[in-house]
């Protein structure tokens, strides 16, 4: 009877040991999937600057100010980006009447430090404190918007601190559920942006955005985040869109439905 209960107990050990190492290996996978080092292609200076974070990294910063807006738009990119290549669109964004702040994470553009889930969040906290505090934007008027990767942490900031509104573009429920679902339910202590569970805690509206023709982020992960998000919410579905070209094809209608979903808030 004894060597039985060992022999199961050295089993168990095993298997926990087992399932810890698959763990640890997805997670390091998982992290050089979603995270890249992409050079800049903008000088500091002008609208670009520098903030720091609470562990004391520096962050490279896009911030076009405007008055009269009724809106800042704190803007998270995705993983292939960095914010001389998203300068256009913060522009356009500008240009139709919101403040804008977009942040480069760790690693990217001029940004220093070795980026993770963890220092992403970190980054994007400070800056929203740079907003709240420094240029004393009331938190009834931050719209979080994050795009594929950056959706991760835009989530997770609607999560934990007031804002007007969350948009949430081509985004999926878990970096692991890109790849394999049974993965990312079996091995869901390892995975990281877990934004279908977390979306759930989102108290703001949301608006979420996705390509039926995605073939980055599978469509179904932006059914999966609206089924799991809290009202009020909507979707906006393009049937030929992908992963990249959504606001493209969608022409003046992605600016009607932005004032549509602003103008509510």
């Amino acid at each position: 009877m004894k060597t039985n209960w060992r022999r199961w107990l050295r089993m168990a050990l095993l298997v926990a040991g087992l399932y810890l190492a698959a763990g640890c290996i997805l997670r390091t996978v998982a992290n050089h999937m979603a995270f890249h080092r992409i050079p800049a292609t903008y000088v500091s200076g002008g609208e670009f600057r520098f903030l720091t974070t609470e562990d004391g990294a520096k962050i490279a910063a896009c911030f076009l100010p405007q008055p009269q807006a009724r809106f800042t738009i704190l803007y998270l990119h995705g993983n292939g980006s960095e914010l001389g290549r998203d300068r256009p669109f913060l522009e356009q964004l500008h240009a139709h009447g919101f403040a804008v702040l977009a942040i480069d994470y760790r690693g990217y553009g001029l940004s220093d430090g070795d980026i993770s889930e963890r220092a992403v969040h970190a980054d994007v906290r400070a800056a929203w404190k740079f907003l709240r505090e420094e240029q004393r934007v009331p938190a009834e008027r931050i719209i979080v918007y994050g795009y594929s990767l950056g959706g991760g942490s835009a989530v997770e900031l609607a999560a934990s601190q007031p804002v007007a509104g969350l948009i949430l573009q081509a985004t999926f429920t878990s970096v692991f559920a890109v790849q394999s679902r049974p993965a990312a339910a079996v091995f869901a202590p390892f995975d990281i942006f877990r934004n279908r569970a977390r979306i759930a805690d989102v108290p703001c509206p949301v608006l979420l955005l996705h390509g039926r023709a995605d073939r980055v982020v599978p469509f179904s992960h932006g059914e999966s985040l609206l089924a799991a998000a809290r009202e009020p919410k909507r979707a906006v579905w393009l049937d030929a869109a992908g992963h990249g070209d959504l606001i493209r094809r969608m022409g003046r209608d992605y600016w009607t439905i932005l004032g549509e979903f602003t103008g509510r808030l």
